[in-house]
């Protein structure tokens, strides 16, 4: 039988967006969601887990910073780029809880067979298939996706008071969201201890709950914007 030749091996200089010893920042080709991107180590491996550890700090080191530049983005100018197209924080809030439910949803009775086949019809045949997903839900939807994203608008929204004041709180979400960076890299960096301590079983059952919680968050998230747009038609 032969080995399918590797898709990452022969990319065109358009679809890398950044690069290192150690592993590539790619754009997928098959996105799940608009600006998708796959961390790849240059090394063949067949998991994240897989990686060795100067890898693996190499790519929590870059989902910390790439999160971190997301949020802090979103907290200081998402509003007024919002306020461009004329969207509103509460439209936001329902948007992002709509798609955070779905995903939670989706994740909670995902069957990993059902997934393994809607990804090969896909065509999607990578030796870094569990890694992209470690990456997405993990990364993208789960640390920095459409609720954390909202909520860090609504934070940095109507921003009210002196120049002081003004500075204060701004540090204060830098500081916030820098040790939220630090927390997501230790643990992706950390990950295979973690693995290793859970087992199979105690890591599908750590997945449904966070699965069950996500879909909780996405629902108040959601909510929230819902009771904003209603008590706006009241007044």
């Amino acid at each position: 039988m032969t080995t399918p030749p590797c898709p990452f091996c022969h990319l065109g200089p358009e679809r890398i967006a950044g690069s290192n010893a150690t592993g590539l920042i790619v754009r997928d080709a098959y996105p799940v969601t608009p600006g998708h991107t796959l961390i790849i180590p240059r090394r063949h491996v067949g998991s994240f887990f897989d990686l060795t550890p100067e890898e693996r700090r190499t790519v929590a080191m870059r989902v910390a910073r790439y999160g971190y530049a997301l949020l802090l983005a979103s907290a200081f100018v998402g509003a007024y780029v919002l306020d461009f197209f004329g969207v509103s924080i509460p439209v936001v809030q329902v948007a992002g809880g709509l798609v955070v439910s779905a995903l939670g949803w989706t994740q909670l009775w995902e069957d990993d067979m059902t997934a393994q086949t809607a990804r090969d019809a896909a065509g999607v045949r990578t030796p870094d298939d569990l890694r992209s997903r470690a990456f997405y839900p993990l990364t993208m939807p789960l640390t920095v996706g459409p609720g954390s994203i909202s909520i860090a608008i609504t934070l940095g929204a109507n921003p009210s008071g002196s120049a002081r004041a003004l500075v204060m709180t701004f540090a204060g979400h830098a500081v916030g969201l820098a040790i939220v960076a630090l927390t997501i890299y230790i643990v992706y960096s950390k990950a295979d201890v973690v693995l290793a301590k859970l087992g199979r079983t105690g890591a599908l059952i750590l997945t449904r709950m966070s699965a069950f919680i996500l879909l909780c968050l996405g629902v108040q998230i959601m909510w929230t914007g819902a009771t904003e747009l209603v008590s706006g038609l009241t007044r």
